[in-house]
């Protein structure tokens, strides 16, 4: 059940949040929509700058293994500690302007949205290619993607998951 229930949520709610946050980076972000659209090649870096912005998982527990310390904190073996994603993606000593959404970013594809090592998710690439096809799709069939005026943009509070309850957004049909 347990395996299930990690497949349902990692192969469903994560990709289903990173494209929402994709369309919410390209609403607001319309130069970069207009990069993919001149230039399709862009997309797949685009999805690992959508990914390194707003990954749909926001971080993972794990158990100290060891003791260990970090930025001046002791963390004590058997210690249970979260990494956040998010963090870890906006990193400056990683990411120059790490607040900046560029689709033709050079190492976007370093950020740890899907973990790393043996904790890799399973699911990477299922997930990177349906953010591609849908990103390309919209890209062919949609313009002037905006925020529908007056749109409140609303994350239910959740520590392990972030996504959108709602994508109100608006485009004209190219």
């Amino acid at each position: 059940m347990s395996i299930v229930q990690q497949l349902m949520v990692a192969g469903n709610e994560t990709t289903t949040a990173a494209l929402a946050e994709g369309m919410r980076l390209f609403a607001t972000n319309p130069d970069q929509y207009k990069k993919i659209q001149d230039d399709p090649s862009l997309i797949p870096n685009a999805v690992e700058e959508v990914l390194r912005m707003s990954s749909g998982s926001s971080g993972i527990w794990r158990v100290m293994h060891r003791d260990a310390e970090l930025g001046g904190v002791m963390l004590p073996k058997g210690a249970m500690v979260m990494m956040r994603y998010h963090a870890a993606n906006r990193d400056p000593k990683q990411f120059e302007n790490p607040n900046e959404f560029r689709v033709d970013r050079k190492n976007a594809r370093t950020h740890m949205a899907f973990g790393k090592g043996i904790h890799m998710c399973v699911g990477n690439m299922l997930s990177r290619k349906e953010m591609t096809v849908s990103f390309q799709q919209f890209a062919q069939r949609m313009d002037n993607i905006r925020l529908k005026e007056g749109a409140e943009l609303h994350y239910p509070p959740n520590m392990m998951l972030r996504g959108l309850a709602n994508l109100p957004i608006e485009f004209d049909k190219k």
